[in-house]
């Protein structure tokens, strides 16, 4: 039995992989990884320098007959990825075409229903690529007009549309293209600071990640604090780790 200690982007698959299991529960199922697996329920999320218990590899003996014919099942575990695409009120994108890229593995899709892309990928591999075409934004409406001048004034003065200075924008012709650089396997659990952090950054809160709290994390958490109406703005990551687990893994 070996010990392996857990690396950035390191999953249970992905170390099963490394280690030459075809089935990554064979770790994860492991009776002496059994404290581990308690405290990390979701086998794709580890922290760094968690410790994974590596069984020792036993071989099977068969007996075969002579000219007889024997089938053998190989218990084998695909790696998938997948990725929902919602906007900020959690509705499915519906993308013009979008594509990603893990290592030899390609996703295309012109017509993707509900938002989910979906990836069988070698588990060994830890960076990607998703690359979505969005529909060009419609052109904006006219302002309205401005209302009537009242006698004697308005006070407070009513804002008037023809006073903003400001250019209308300009009809897009072209999609809108956006992509993500993917690390996949590094979303750490939300019991630890960095995981909370890491989520705060995938929801485009740019928040330092950090494996502790400061001044600058505490800025961005009183953000999503304020964003989600809290009764106290504390800047404490406790104080989110749960409802932002929920809002972040959960589509």
């Amino acid at each position: 039995m070996a010990n392996y200690s857990v690396d950035p982007g390191d999953c249970f698959a992905r170390i099963a992989a490394k280690k030459g299991f075809f089935n990554y529960r064979t770790v994860y199922d492991h009776a002496d990884n059994a404290t581990l697996k308690a405290s990390r329920p979701n086998p794709n999320q580890l922290v760094e320098d968690d410790v994974v218990k590596i069984p020792d590899k036993t071989p099977k003996t068969i007996n075969l007959n002579l000219d007889a014919t024997k089938k053998f099942v190989l218990d084998r575990r695909m790696t998938k990825l997948r990725i929902l695409l919602t906007d900020a009120k959690k509705t499915a994108l519906v993308p013009l075409n979008c594509m990603m890229t893990v290592g030899s593995a390609k996703y295309l899709n012109t017509a993707l229903a509900g938002g989910l892309v979906e990836l069988t990928i070698d588990p060994e591999e830890k960076s990607g690529e998703l690359v979505v075409h969005l529909k060009a934004l419609a052109a904006p409406g006219t302002p309205p007009a401005d209302p009537p001048l009242a006698n004697p004034p308005a006070n407070p003065p009513v804002v008037r549309p023809g006073e903003f200075k400001d250019e209308l924008p300009k009809p897009q012709d072209v999609a809108l293209v956006v992509t993500w650089d993917l690390h996949i396997g590094s979303l750490e659990p939300k019991a630890v600071v960095r995981g909370s952090l890491q989520r705060l950054f995938n929801l485009t809160y740019p928040t330092p990640v950090r494996k502790d709290e400061n001044d600058k994390t505490s800025h961005f958490v009183k953000g999503y604090q304020a964003l989600k109406k809290a009764a106290n703005k504390t800047g404490k990551v406790a104080d989110i780790q749960d409802e932002l687990e929920t809002f972040h893994d959960n589509p």
